[in-house]
């Protein structure tokens, strides 16, 4: 009998930021995505569980941002500031 088990990268933007701010990457003024990316165990190809989730703040043109706490982020979704 094999057991297939591996890993499995996946990214959900989970919305926008209420304020436009400017890319130190690419110099472009936007409204910045906030997304998850989580790490997934995977059994027979099917996901079971995350192994590691990271939140970010990132330009959606470049996709340049930067690392948030999860604490942080129920912060700005009611207040829509991020201090960059």
């Amino acid at each position: 009998m094999f057991i297939i088990w591996g890993t499995r990268p996946t990214t959900k933007i989970l919305g926008n930021t209420q304020r436009l701010y400017t890319c130190e990457h690419c110099n472009n003024s936007n409204y910045f995505n906030i997304s998850s990316y989580k790490n997934w165990f995977t059994l027979y190809f099917i996901p079971v569980f995350p192994i590691h989730i990271q939140y970010r703040i990132e330009c959606p043109i470049c996709e340049y941002g930067y690392s948030v706490k999860g604490k942080l982020i129920k912060q700005i979704f009611k207040t829509g500031e991020v201090i960059i």
